[in-house]
């Protein structure tokens, strides 16, 4: 049988709920040319066995390390031509998300498709610029939950590197744009809704993924970048981000900040249309 356009992976250990509404929202696409993969790390709760009665939901149970480690497993039963990982507890932002991403597959060749973001923390869509240039790179990150990459990516480029142990998606962008010089295209949808509050969110974890990003950054970017996009990243509000987040009292900035930066990849989009591709 042909491959299916999409592999939707969830991966899950106990999720309960959260893992019922997101494979309840892949089940519900309009678009069925997909596979539900729940990569299931040994779950007790009779939450893997409700979902596999789903739609297109198949479950690949095996012990893992890790929920980096749990993709990798993921990546090796995926059969479809594109892969997202959408966590448990993550959902489509419509019935027919998928339908409009594939609209732009069909039309535009790339191996890596990013759409925008809605977060359920926040009243203001992310929305990703047209280029991801290397500064944008180096300042933030695509969730995952955004990114469809081709399955041959990831068979030539390898693993999610699981020394990162909260980073490692945010490392595999790098490699594929920066090292790999993939071609990627923004997809003007705001496809999935991110539910927040993973274990990489959680404050006692930030020093670590604060020194993640160091590394990965040491390990792709030469230290001259790293010095002058230091430097701006001072200059364009960046510490206030990492206020918002640790104080409660700032939180209420979070949308207007969001919409500045919004602003600023939207000015970005209006430049770069009509010049070279989205990718540096």
């Amino acid at each position: 049988m042909a491959s299916p356009l999409f592999s939707v992976v969830t991966v899950a250990l106990d999720a309960g709920e959260a893992l019922r509404r997101s494979a309840e929202s892949v089940a519900a696409q309009t678009w069925t040319d997909l596979e539900h993969l729940v990569k299931d790390g040994g779950s007790s709760d009779g939450s893997v066995q409700e979902v596999a009665a789903l739609p297109r939901v198949r479950v690949v149970s095996a012990p893992d390390s890790g929920i980096y480690d749990a993709m990798n497993q993921a990546l090796r039963a995926c059969t479809g031509r594109l892969v997202l990982f959408l966590n448990a507890g993550d959902v489509f932002s419509s019935l027919d998300a998928l339908a409009q991403v594939a609209e732009h597959v069909i039309r535009d060749e790339a191996d890596l498709y990013y759409c925008d973001l809605l977060r359920a923390d926040l009243p203001v869509p992310v929305r990703h610029p047209e280029q991801l240039t290397r500064f944008f790179l180096f300042r933030t990150q695509i969730c995952h939950q955004a990114c469809f990459y081709r399955l041959d990516v990831y068979r030539r480029l390898g693993d999610f590197d699981t020394t990162y142990r909260f980073t490692a998606d945010a490392e595999f962008l790098l490699r594929a744009v920066l090292r790999e010089k993939l071609r990627a295209r923004r997809v003007p949808v705001a496809a999935t809704v991110y539910e927040g509050g993973g274990f990489s969110a959680r404050p006692e974890n930030w020093p670590r993924v604060v020194e993640e990003n160091r590394r990965a950054r040491e390990r792709h970017f030469s230290r001259a970048e790293r010095m002058v996009f230091g430097a701006l990243l001072a200059l364009t509000l960046r510490p206030l981000r990492f206020a918002m987040l640790r104080s409660d009292g700032l939180r209420a900035l979070r949308p207007a900040y969001q919409r500045a930066v919004n602003g600023w990849n939207a000015a970005g989009r209006r430049r770069a249309r009509g010049t070279c591709g989205p990718t540096p």
